[in-house]
């Protein structure tokens, strides 16, 4: 089983909306705060994070599973495992080509 720990930090002045995909589930992340994004796996892989003006999108990838945590509290547990996906295709590219871009 592998094991990754990410931090997504809001450096902004703003609070703003963080996404997590495939799951279409959004959480406020307050200005100056982080979450730490823990992904476990069978398969090694890695998150993919999109920043934009007053938005961060977390694509998980395959067979991963992401616990959200919030100054050490868990706030989400995505706990159901995103599936295999067809070849050559991403996390992001899958969600944005069935469902769009995320807002």
């Amino acid at each position: 089983m592998h094991e990754r720990t990410d931090e997504i930090r809001n450096s902004t002045t703003q609070d703003i909306e963080v996404w997590f995909e495939p799951w279409g589930m959004p959480h406020n992340l307050p200005s100056g705060k982080s979450f730490t994004v823990v992904s476990t796996s069978a398969v090694e892989g890695q998150l993919e994070i999109e920043h934009s003006e007053n938005t961060i999108i977390v694509y998980a990838f395959p067979s991963a599973t992401l616990k959200v945590f919030l100054e050490g509290a868990l706030i989400d547990d995505f706990n159901i495992k995103f599936p295999d996906l067809p070849p050559q295709m991403t996390t992001k590219s899958f969600v944005n080509f069935f469902f769009g871009h995320p807002q």
